[in-house]
């Protein structure tokens, strides 16, 4: 009699439903407190014969090596006991699966612990698992049957937890940050559908332009999400508002009713570009940032919120020029704004020039409109060879490019290519506007950034690093 290696050997044998043939569905085998078991995949049924016939030979050629160590009275085919077992054993699984399958659902559930790399695994995982779940239920089945695959996926979730526990601490503060613009949203959405817009249409309560600028102005008045003295700092733009007669004002009062300020910390030694404030249009929220951990002075404070109030109000598609009109109209408008410490020069000369070249009141529409072919239409009426635009835009978007991967080598000797992108333009131009324009092209090529203050939009301590590694 042969010694046995193993306790007993339980082998189911299905029929298939097409062909009407058993094939050998699974086989568990039991070896003191340890379990072995093997089974086609749970989209057998599926496959074509020649699959089919290549799973049955792995399982035959298994159940025949198991034969030379057990002896046939523990082999039990198809009895009452062994399907029980085999059924037992899979429920088992199946209480495994889920609790995996439970797991990665507290990843997806929880998205300000865990990391952007980990959560997108997870999102693959559960999405698999709940397919393999569906299958399996449509096909009466309790588990999937690839043991192999079982394994792979309970490593790779004990390896996204590893994620989770190792960078949660590091990601807290940026999912805090997902977090408050999520309660903001909510709370935001609550208040638009609470506040009747005045501006919406067939609304009758706008009668003049000093009776609509004073409703809008009373949009900072009803904010429930500033301080008081924010809504003061904001009464500078009343001017602005008068004077302009392209504004969307259904739009900017409910961004004014709504929008956030939230102060950020933010130390930036080794970066040669310090962003000071910046206006996030998607969330309407104003994050005014801190850095170094040195609390902004009041004038910083009141010039920075104004500038980004005015981000508010319009946008053109070029970076360059939006950076370039919101910082010439916050400078005309916001109290006390330091057009010194704004960093925007060579973006305001440029803009000033087209100023001068198409009009101030266009490139005031365009802005206000968010719509850049205004400017594009009036350069052609000048110039109609569409080459010449191309070039200027292509000038503009690779200055700032340089700027926001801080390649200053390539921004200083850039400036003349703006001279030769607008001078296509200038042959019809009245002699008092070329004058300006002189002058403009002249601040240009003479401006000194060592005169910036430290507090602006270049970090100079970093710009000198910067310089003398490549001396």
């Amino acid at each position: 009699m042969k010694k046995s290696k193993f306790d007993n050997v339980y082998v189911e044998y299905k029929r298939d439903p097409i062909s009407k043939e058993e094939f050998l569905s699974a086989i568990l085998v039991e070896k003191g407190d340890s379990t072995l078991y093997y089974s086609v995949p749970n989209y057998y049924l599926k496959l074509s014969s020649k699959q089919k016939l290549k799973f049955q030979d792995k399982l035959s050629e298994k159940l025949k090596e198991l034969k030379t160590h057990v002896g046939k009275d523990k082999i039990v085919i198809n009895t009452e006991d062994g399907l029980r077992k085999i059924e037992q054993f899979e429920q088992e699984q199946l209480r495994f699966t889920n609790t995996y399958d439970l797991v990665v659902f507290v990843q997806m559930a929880l998205p300000f612990i865990y990391p952007p790399h980990a959560g997108v695994l997870s999102y693959l995982l559960s999405v698999n698992s709940l397919l393999q779940g569906a299958t399996l239920i449509q096909r009466n089945r309790n588990l999937p049957k690839c043991k192999t695959f079982n394994r792979l996926k309970v490593a790779l979730s004990a390896f996204l937890i590893s994620l989770n526990v190792s960078f949660g601490i590091k990601n807290f503060s940026v999912n805090m940050d997902v977090a408050l613009k999520q309660v903001h949203s909510l709370r935001r959405d609550l208040l638009l559908g609470r506040v009747e817009n005045p501006f919406s249409d067939g609304n009758e309560m706008v009668t003049d332009k000093d009776a609509a600028v004073n409703l809008l102005m009373g949009a900072f008045e009803l904010n429930p999400f500033i301080e008081e003295e924010d809504a003061k700092i904001a009464t500078s733009l009343k001017q602005y508002f008068l004077d302009n007669p392209y504004l969307d004002y259904e739009r900017i009062y409910d961004c004014y009713l709504s929008f956030d300020i939230i102060d950020s910390s933010r130390k930036d030694d080794e970066s040669v570009m310090k962003r000071v404030a910046r206006y996030d249009s998607f969330n309407n929220i104003i994050y005014q940032y801190n850095n170094d951990g040195k609390e902004k002075s009041f004038e910083d404070y009141r010039s920075d919120l104004g500038h980004e109030l005015v981000h508010a109000t319009g946008k053109l598609e070029s970076t360059f020029l939006n950076e370039g009109m919101t910082t010439i109209i916050s400078s005309e408008y916001i109290d006390d704004f330091s057009l010194d410490r704004s960093g925007y020069y060579d973006h305001v000369l440029i803009t000033r020039c087209l100023c001068e070249i198409i009009g101030a009141d266009k490139m005031l529409e365009a802005y206000s409109q968010d719509n850049t072919d205004i400017i594009r239409d009036e350069l052609l009426k000048l110039n109609s060879d569409i080459r010449y635009y191309e070039q200027f835009i292509e000038v503009m978007d690779n200055y700032q490019q340089a700027l926001t991967s801080e390649d200053f080598d390539y921004m200083f000797s850039s400036k003349p290519k703006f001279i030769q992108a607008l001078a296509p333009y200038l042959e019809n131009i009245p002699e008092e506007n070329l004058a300006r324009i002189g002058e403009y092209f002249q601040l240009l090529n003479t401006f000194d950034y060592d005169a910036v203050p430290k507090v602006a939009y270049y970090n100079h301590e970093a710009l000198t690093k910067k310089e003398s590694k490549t001396k």
